[in-house]
């Protein structure tokens, strides 16, 4: 132990730089921290000011992206309103379309209809009248048959055709009312009443 210590002693001992040269003390316990912590201080505003900005620019981004989306989502939901819309109007215009068209078509069936029954009504009217102007020619013309036979028979010569075409030409009056389908009515003026006998009928 003591020859330890008397080598201690012995070894050439230097003393510190700063005993020798004032300018190279050596700074004091804390002095490097509080000449770094002003440094620090005035930095963290400068990154406190870069993540904000790089915040907002990502907050900008982020809310345009939002409102792309937005828009996009309402242009979508009008394009697929107004395809609904044309849709349904294309739809009800169809059934309107085609309601007319039924409408329409009953209303030709229904006209043709009722200008069938009519046309048959008067075709059947039309025919009876020439019916019964048939059974009326036939009877007068028998009629006069017999007549002409009985003159003939009492020594009486019967009047010509050209007396009777002269008297139908003075005496008979003709109707053209509408209301004669077959044509027109014949009938004898009362002022050739010599040769009406009022027992006589014609029908």
């Amino acid at each position: 132990m003591i020859t330890r210590v008397s080598r201690c002693f012995k070894r050439p001992y230097s003393l510190p730089s700063h005993f020798s040269n004032p300018s190279s003390v050596p700074p004091q316990y804390g002095q490097h921290q509080r000449s770094e912590s002003p440094k620090s201080v005035e930095e963290v505003p400068q990154q406190n000011k870069s993540q904000e900005r790089l915040q907002d620019k990502t907050n900008e981004r982020s809310s345009e992206s939002s409102l792309k989306e937005l828009s996009s989502i309402l242009a979508m939901c009008a394009l697929a309103y107004i395809a609904i819309d044309n849709y349904n109007n294309r739809i009800r215009l169809e059934k309107l379309n085609n309601d007319s068209n039924a409408i329409n078509l009953k209303t030709l069936q229904l006209q043709q209809a009722n200008f069938l029954n009519a046309k048959k009504k008067q075709d059947m009217v039309m025919i009876e009248e020439r019916k019964e102007t048939n059974r009326r020619n036939f009877k007068m013309a028998l009629h006069i048959a017999l007549l002409r036979k009985q003159l003939k028979e009492a020594g009486i010569e019967p009047l010509g055709i050209e007396d009777a075409t002269r008297e139908y030409e003075s005496s008979v009056r003709a109707d053209s009312s509408v209301k004669h389908v077959s044509g027109q009515v014949l009938w004898l003026d009362d002022s050739s009443g010599t040769y009406i006998d009022s027992d006589e009928t014609w029908h």
